[in-house]
């Protein structure tokens, strides 16, 4: 599915996520996406998400894009896994690709008492107390603020389905405990952006630690790559379907330059001849001197 077409999306952020996600939906989760949350770091601590989540490998997922806590706020994507055991466990995802985070005037800052003391339950209460973006959706995700949207539907009768779904949808992430509510931050950093981090942490640092340690990650697009390719390298059945939408995540992924770097002489071997030997600048014989 285009979600980007059906949520009425155009800027290239935007279609990443609909194009990358919109894949991974309908690929069983143990294949990509479990195995790319193993690779998310904390935002402090050495906190494991799959750990966190509870370790079992989900057995489905659900995919919710671009989701809405008020007018301002809109992560761009929510994702629900359920294990075996039926216990299911909420994801929001914010995908970055060349813009930075969207945050509201600091200005607004955490609610505070009259004496200066913060006050946790008041801020939780609201949206808006949070100004930095990640801070906000971890709150709203904790406060039962992400309202699931259906996107556009041109035949009734399909709208009808597309609501149920939606409500659905709606009431299976107010079920999840509040442990199992989690925030992953993607971007192509090659390492996690401190600064962007950091301006998080001290965002949320008025709440109490439990409302936020070990519900914040991140993970860079090109861990993304590294799974897909793994796992296209590890189908055994050739041609399969689920093959052909590897292939073309990794494909997308490669069109936008965010595959991992290989050293330079992957670059120089798909050089001709006299290109790559002007560029073979760490040959031996340039160091035998030093």
């Amino acid at each position: 599915m285009d979600a980007a077409y059906v949520y009425g999306k155009v800027v290239e952020e935007d279609r990443l996520t609909s194009d990358t996600f919109g894949l991974l939906k309908y690929l069983p989760p143990r294949r990509v996406l479990w195995p790319l949350l193993g690779r998310a770091e904390s935002f402090k601590g050495s906190y494991s998400l799959v750990d966190q989540i509870g370790g079992s490998e989900p057995v489905s997922s659900e995919f919710f894009f671009w989701p809405r806590t008020d007018k301002r706020r809109e992560p761009d994507l929510l994702i629900l896994l359920r294990d075996e055991a039926g216990e299911c466990s909420a994801l929001i995802v914010e995908v970055k690709l060349t813009s930075g985070k969207h945050d509201l005037d600091a200005g607004i800052g955490m609610l505070t008492s009259t004496t200066g003391g913060v006050l946790p339950d008041a801020a939780l209460a609201c949206d808006e107390a949070i100004g930095d973006q990640l801070g906000a959706y971890i709150q709203a995700l904790l406060t039962d603020q992400i309202l699931v949207r259906s996107g556009r539907s041109a035949s009734p009768s399909l709208a009808i389905e597309v609501e149920a779904r939606r409500l659905e949808g709606e009431r299976s992430l107010r079920s999840v405990q509040r442990a199992k509510r989690f925030l992953v931050y993607l971007t192509p950093h090659d390492s996690p952006p401190q600064d962007d981090i950091d301006e998080t942490l001290e965002a949320v640092k008025a709440l109490p630690p439990e409302n936020w340690a070990g519900r914040l990650y991140w993970i860079g697009w090109r861990s993304l790559y590294e799974v897909v390719e793994a796992a296209l390298k590890a189908q055994s059945t050739p041609r399969s379907s689920e093959q052909a939408m590897l292939f073309d995540l990794l494909r997308l992924l490669d069109l936008r330059d965010l595959r991992p770097f290989r050293g330079w002489k992957l670059i120089c071997d798909g050089l001709p001849p006299s290109e790559n030997e002007a560029v073979s600048f760490w040959r031996p014989r340039w160091f035998r001197d030093i």
